[in-house]
């Protein structure tokens, strides 16, 4: 079974295992080589020190707001760390046209092939 590294309060940290979705179409399943978290943001909010603790980001309007107001996102526990990763594609659905296994990085975006 896959883990994950969680914020689960500020100031701690667990891994804990999880069951992976099914794919839906256009999607793949990367097996995670190497995986960082950006130190910004995602540190404030772990750290419990982030101004957008009583806020909600709304995409439309670009904007953070009132965490009353509904819909966006907000910061909030648990919370999934490791945004950044270089892995393999282990899965891909009909739909895309990949050989298996091939392997990606991220920053720029290209697909590189494994030889």
């Amino acid at each position: 079974m896959p883990k994950e590294l969680v914020a689960v309060a500020p100031g701690e940290v667990a891994i804990r295992e999880y069951e992976e979705p099914l794919l839906a179409p256009n999607q793949v399943r990367i097996k995670s080589e190497l995986s960082a978290e950006k130190h910004g943001t995602t540190m404030s909010i772990y750290r419990g020190i982030s101004p957008l603790s009583d806020k909600r980001y709304d995409s439309e309007l670009g904007l953070f707001l009132p965490k009353s107001h509904a819909g966006g996102w907000t910061a909030s526990f648990p919370m999934k760390l490791g945004n950044i990763t270089v892995g393999t594609v282990t899965e891909f659905t009909v739909i895309c046209r990949l050989e298996r296994p091939i392997r990606l990085t991220r920053k720029p975006l290209i697909l590189r092939r494994k030889h």
